[in-house]
């Protein structure tokens, strides 16, 4: 999805085609590395990821490891780049993610932050402001604060990386749509709007009931009516990363 909503690029930084060393943190499914792996050849690429869910199967130039990257990093490699896609709600201490990541970056080198505020909005008045959707996010996020992760890492990253000592930065803002509604990037709101869907009602009832009092008939109802109005295209939701 975010690489389609880039235009297909998996990258901003502006690296050389004969980079050397990656890191992908937060890796995931892998499947940004392996694409990598695929575009730069004779760069040597690595995936990191507390869960073992990469497939068996990637190009040579591609390794997985799992490990958590709010530990103390233990590798000795230092990267040309290293980059961090949609790690909201997974980080405790991103300060520290952004000075481990500096120390371990080469003379040069760059570090490419992706991730969303989830703060939605209708450029056209269309979103109600006691919406379902509206409210979930509300409250999701507060939930997340309450255990102890930062769940809207997008608009501070400049700051932390500022903080940090990097030179150099920049800050580009691409808007999400969620639904079909949108005439042109329909792909990416649908793409966006399975994101929200799928799982909602097992993420909801664990955030909702465990941490901010719902009962659980109350979110099956609210989920049952967020997914209605997800569906209702004179609604126009967005959010940006």
């Amino acid at each position: 999805m975010i690489t389609l909503r880039l235009g297909g690029r998996l990258h901003l930084a502006p690296i050389k085609k004969d980079v050397q060393e990656i890191l992908d943190l937060g890796t995931g499914t892998g499947i940004w590395a392996i694409q990598m792996g695929d575009e730069y050849e004779s760069a040597r690429i690595l995936g990191n990821d507390l869960s073992p869910i990469q497939p068996a199967f990637v190009p040579p130039n591609v390794h997985f490891e799992i490990d958590d990257i709010e530990d103390a990093w233990t590798h000795t490699r230092k990267f040309d780049f290293i980059h961090a896609r949609y790690l909201l709600g997974a980080i405790r201490d991103w300060p520290g993610l952004i000075a481990k990541s500096r120390a371990a970056l080469k003379p040069g080198g760059w570090l490419e932050l992706q991730d969303f505020t989830m703060q939605v909005y209708a450029t056209d008045g269309s979103l109600p402001k006691d919406s379902y959707l509206t409210r979930y996010l509300e409250e999701t996020l507060e939930g997340m604060k309450g255990m102890g992760v930062e769940p809207e890492p997008g608009a501070k990253l400049k700051g932390w990386v500022e903080a940090a000592g990097f030179e150099n930065v920049r800050v580009e803002r691409f808007a999400f749509p969620v639904g079909r509604w949108p005439k042109d990037g329909m792909l990416v709101g649908l793409f966006n709007l399975a994101n929200f869907a799928d799982g909602l009602e097992g993420f909801s009832m664990r955030i909702l009931t465990g941490l901010r009092g719902w009962k659980k008939e109350e979110v099956e109802v609210h989920v049952a009516e967020l997914r209605k109005e997800l569906k209702n295209r004179a609604i126009h939701p967005q959010h940006d990363m």
